[in-house]
């Protein structure tokens, strides 16, 4: 990859709940029918629909995106967090998104050909914002886009290796805040819990930008 492509290159990164209006489309969630102790019947629906709720968040089109996050040889790492849990506010952040990414002319991500990319086209068909670019889907030739995570996998999605373990591996550094995983839970602990997002969000891009150009530099990959 030549220099004036690498200086147009962005890392960026997304952080999902659940679209929480989508439940009401849903079959209501029931007790185990075994349970005859109405707190025992409470606790195992409140359990379920916790469980729902996190998966709601990982599918494109019952999540709501709640943070996007960018970082580039320019600038960041940087986020840009949902102001409020509605299609308005979620609309606005995903044309500043679009403005951001449109200023770029090759992508990376760490499993966006799975989720990243996915989510973000779903949303935006959703909330009707129109993307300023398009990035490439493909698995194994892709002009504008490296999902590092199918890279170093081979495209092996079955293989084992989040975020952590190849910034551990191959940058030697260890990621301290909570896995992704934890999201849901922040943004419902309020204003506090959305700056762990962020912050979480901050260090997953910035680990993503270190190790392209780690990998860029290497001379081990044709990127």
């Amino acid at each position: 990859m030549n220099d004036d492509t690498r200086l147009k290159s962005v890392a960026w990164d997304l952080e999902t709940i659940a679209d929480k209006s989508v439940v009401e489309m849903l079959d209501p969630v029931e007790a185990d029918s075994r349970l005859k102790d109405p707190v025992k019947i409470a606790a195992d629906i409140a359990a379920k629909e916790e469980k729902r709720l996190a998966e709601l968040g990982l599918n494109p089109y019952t999540c709501r995106i709640c943070c996007f996050g960018y970082r580039s040889r320019e600038a960041g790492p940087a986020t840009m967090v949902l102001a409020d849990e509605d299609d308005g506010a979620e609309r606005e952040l995903l044309r500043n998104a679009w403005v951001l990414l449109g200023i770029h002319n090759h992508f990376v991500t760490f499993n966006g050909l799975p989720f990243d990319i996915p989510v973000l086209l779903a949303r935006s068909l959703i909330l009707g914002v129109e993307p300023t670019v398009t990035i490439d889907r493909g698995k194994y030739v892709a002009r504008n886009h490296v999902d590092l995570r199918n890279l170093l996998t081979n495209g092996d999605k079955f293989m084992k290796g989040r975020l952590g373990f190849f910034a551990q591996r191959i940058l030697g550094r260890t990621l301290a805040t909570d896995p992704g995983s934890a999201v849901q839970g922040h943004w419902d602990d309020g204003a506090e819990g959305r700056v762990k997002i962020a912050s979480h969000c901050a260090e997953d891009v910035s680990a993503t930008w270190d190790l392209y150009e780690r990998l860029v530099d290497s001379g081990c990959y044709d990127l």
